[in-house]
C-alpha cells in the first residue's frame, strides 16, 4: 500500500499521538484482562463444571465462540483473497481490515479450544499422541496451518507499510527496520511482494475450505 505525502501525517498520527481516551480505554482492557485471568484461574482450580458444562451439556460457550470466530475468519480471508485475486481495486481499502480480522479471529478461536480442554498443557499430547482418526486432531492441524498461512500472508502485505514507518517514525525506526527485514523501496521488491501475496491468497482459499469442513464435523 502506498501513501501520498499529503495524507501521510494523518495516516501515521495514531502511532505518534495518544489522547486521554486512549489511556482510559487501555485501563478498561487491563481491568477486563485481570477479570478474565481470575475467571480462568477459577476454572483451572475447580474444573469446567464452573462454566455450566455437564455430561448433558458437552458444548458450552467456548465451542460456540470457536465456531463463530472461525466463521468470522473465513469472511475476512474470503474478502481479502477475493479482492486480491480478482484485482477489485475499489475495495482495496478494506483488505487490510479483513486480513487483520482473520488473524485475530483465528488466534482467539485457538485460545477458546485451549480453554475448552480444561488442561491447556495437554494440547501437546494431541500432537505427540493424537490419533489421526480423531476429529479434534484434524481440527487443530487445519487451524494451525490456517493460522500460520494467514500470519505469513498478513506480514507479506504489511511489510511495505512497516518499512514506511521506519522511514518517517524516527524514534522507533530501528524497531520498524527489524520488523520489515530491511525492505527496499523499488519496483522489483513491490512486484515480488504483490506476486507473493497473490499466490498466498490463492493457497489460503483451499485451506479455508478444509477448516470449514473439519469444523462442521465438530
Amino acid at each position: 500500500m502506498s501513501y501520498d505525502e499529503g495524507g501521510l501525517s494523518k495516516v501515521l498520527r495514531p502511532l505518534t499521538y495518544t489522547s486521554r481516551k486512549f489511556y482510559i480505554f487501555i485501563l478498561v482492557l487491563v481491568i477486563a484482562t485481570i477479570w478474565f485471568l481470575y475467571a480462568w484461574y477459577v476454572q483451572l482450580k475447580y474444573g469446567l463444571g464452573v462454566t455450566g458444562m455437564r455430561d448433558y451439556v458437552i458444548y458450552g460457550l467456548y465451542i460456540a465462540n470457536f465456531v463463530f470466530l472461525i466463521g468470522v475468519s473465513h469472511a475476512g480471508i474470503a474478502i481479502s483473497a477475493g479482492v486480491r485475486l480478482l484485482k477489485v481495486t475499489v475495495l482495496k481499502p478494506i483488505v487490510r481490515m479483513a486480513e487483520l480480522l482473520t488473524a485475530v479471529s483465528l488466534i482467539i478461536a485457538f485460545m477458546n479450544v485451549l480453554f475448552d480442554l480444561g488442561r491447556p498443557e495437554r494440547i501437546l499430547n494431541m500432537f505427540a499422541y493424537g490419533r489421526w482418526l480423531s476429529v479434534l486432531v484434524w481440527d487443530m492441524t487445519s487451524i494451525t496451518t490456517y493460522l500460520v498461512a494467514t500470519i505469513i500472508y498478513l506480514y507479506v502485505t504489511m511489510r511495505e507499510d512497516i518499512a514506511l514507518c521506519a522511514k518517517y517514525l524516527l524514534k522507533r525506526s530501528w524497531l520498524y527496520r527489524i520488523a520489515s527485514l530491511r525492505y527496499r523501496y523499488d519496483t522489483l521488491s513491490r512486484k515480488a511482494h504483490e506476486k507473493a501475496a497473490w499466490w498466498l491468497a490463492l493457497a489460503i482459499l483451499p485451506i479455508m475450505v478444509s477448516v470449514h469442513t473439519v469444523v462442521s464435523w465438530v
